[in-house]
């Protein structure tokens, strides 16, 4: 992502509708007599995605609506600006980084480990509400947010994969939506009956390791092992997994050769069904194309893989300023922020109370397709955050792609994966015991 560092934002007042929320969803960590107006911090805040970005749109809205509370219960008032992990880096180097962000939960260790930001478990140690508000995270957001044993970042968002249906083009061939507990021999079927080429796919798929991975841990592979030190998927079920996808393009013909990606987005009628995250939901609507939705069909386990925003807190000279830093990173992973916020941008809440709550449950119920991938959320799988996992993770792409455009077999491809991609994880591994 390119750096889009193009407005500054300044948290101001309140939106009309403030108050609602607040007595709704709770302060979230401020409590206690109001902050008096000489003792409030100014903190800058960088945000990864620009205000033309649906879910950057509800961020800053968010924190602008919220102004008033956060000024009076968390003693901070906010300024916002643009900025992706490339320019957060280059900024701590410089020693000028901003007192918070929100960025890629995959860059949490890469952001950590340059030694510009704090451990928020360390930082919020004297925090009473703290342990008990960690609890509330899922375990999927909290243990990818870990490197070296430690917090590097608190989870605000995920997104998770699922399957999405174009409804006429299954009424038009007599194939009944697929269920939320559907199996994986049942997709199949269906997806082979929507099948009709080259005029319409039965599915479709991009050819590298997310959409392998998903469909690898439904069939109850571990990509990592429990102490994320050795990946594991050079093994029986990741080649059988890889083999199925090769064979559902080649011999059941139900994917393009070679796989294009996403088909269903462009509003152009050619596939029956696709695997992407709720995020994608918008552009359907915006392209008038009737979908439904399923959770990723049942092989050995439920299983889908998350992705999602994370947000860290600045070391700083000043002691105050860099703990207000955390108390606002630790406020945004409330209800008080992540309820609204969710709401607006179609984004998955990364804390039991916050799916729970009575608003986003309001919200859901108005809307199935939404209310899929929010249902999936107590049990994502985020591949752990290191600092070159993006660069593993790329390997790994490689890998699969050679093997499914029949540039590599399905065994060679798996051991050159996990190979190239352990080579990664080791020197990420040595660098953390310097």
């Amino acid at each position: 992502m390119k750096s889009r560092v193009t407005r500054r934002f300044v948290v101001a007042a309140a939106a009309s509708g403030s108050a609602a929320w607040i007595a709704s969803c709770g302060a979230g960590g401020g409590g206690g007599k109001s902050v008096p107006a000489a003792q409030v911090v100014n903190i800058v805040h960088w945000g990864g995605l620009p205000v033309t970005h649906a879910s950057g749109a509800a961020h800053y809205d968010t924190l602008a609506e919220r102004a008033d509370e956060l000024r009076s219960t968390i003693g901070v008032k906010v300024t916002t600006d643009i900025a992706d992990t490339p320019k957060i880096v280059i900024a701590a180097a410089g020693g000028a980084p901003p007192n918070t962000a929100w960025h890629g939960y995959g860059d949490s260790a890469l952001i950590f480990v340059t030694g510009a930001t704090v451990a928020p478990d360390e930082e919020l140690k004297k925090e009473k509400d703290w342990a008990a508000q960690r609890k509330d995270i899922f375990t999927g957001m909290l243990e990818s947010s870990m490197w070296g044993g430690k917090l590097v970042a608190i989870p605000l968002e995920t997104n998770n994969r699922g399957i999405y249906y174009d409804k006429a083009i299954l009424a038009k061939a007599g194939i009944a939506p697929p269920t939320a507990n559907w199996t994986r021999d049942e997709f199949e079927t269906k997806i082979v009956r929507a099948s009709a080429p080259p005029d319409r796919w039965g599915f479709t798929i991009t050819a590298g390791h997310l959409d392998w991975s998903i469909f690898y841990g439904g069939a109850g592979g571990q990509i990592l092992n429990k102490d994320a030190n050795k990946f594991t998927i050079d093994n029986e079920i990741g080649r059988d997994t890889l083999r199925w996808l090769h064979d559902l393009i080649y011999k059941r013909q139900v994917i393009p050769n070679p796989p294009p990606g996403e088909m269903m987005n462009k509003g152009e009628g050619t596939v029956a069904f696709d695997i992407t995250g709720n995020f994608r939901y918008p552009v359907y609507r915006q392209r008038g194309v009737d979908v439904g939705s399923a959770p990723m069909p049942i092989h050995k386990t439920r299983f889908t893989i998350g992705h999602g925003w994370n947000l860290s807190a600045f070391k700083h000279k000043d002691a105050a300023v860099q703990l207000a830093s955390a108390r606002l990173i630790k406020w945004m992973n409330t209800t008080a922020f992540q309820v609204p916020y969710a709401i607006k941008s179609d984004n998955v809440p990364v804390t039991k109370s916050s799916l729970e709550h009575k608003d986003f449950q309001a919200y859901l119920a108005k809307d199935p397709v939404v209310k899929v991938f929010s249902d999936q959320a107590p049990a994502v799988y985020r591949v752990p955050a290191m600092p070159s996992g993006f660069k593993s993770m790329d390997q790994i792409t490689v890998s699969v792609k050679k093997a499914l455009l029949n540039e590599s077999s399905i065994n060679d491809a798996m051991a050159e994966a996990q190979r190239q991609a352990q080579l990664i994880l080791d020197d990420d591994l040595r660098q953390l015991k310097k």
